[in-house]
């Protein structure tokens, strides 16, 4: 009965199981980000934060720049 209920709402919103499933992802990546802060503003030091931070920037920049470069090679 209350599925019933569920999946035509979603039908009429226009939400088919791939929206979900990658809608359901994203949002468990969210609660996965915050849980990870939490986590580390807990048990890291301060020394052993300023770690963890830079290295996930140097990541997401390196990130970005494979981005960009794997456009200008695709072009």
């Amino acid at each position: 009965m209350k599925f019933t209920v569920i999946r035509s709402l979603a039908s009429k919103v226009g939400i088919d199981k791939s929206i979900l499933y990658t809608s359901s992802s994203r949002v468990i990546q969210a609660l996965g980000g915050v849980v990870a802060i939490l986590f580390v503003a807990k048990y890291l030091t301060g020394l052993e934060q300023g770690f963890y931070y830079t290295f996930g920037s140097i990541v997401a920049i390196q990130v970005f720049f494979e981005l960009g470069l794997n456009g200008i090679i695709t072009q």
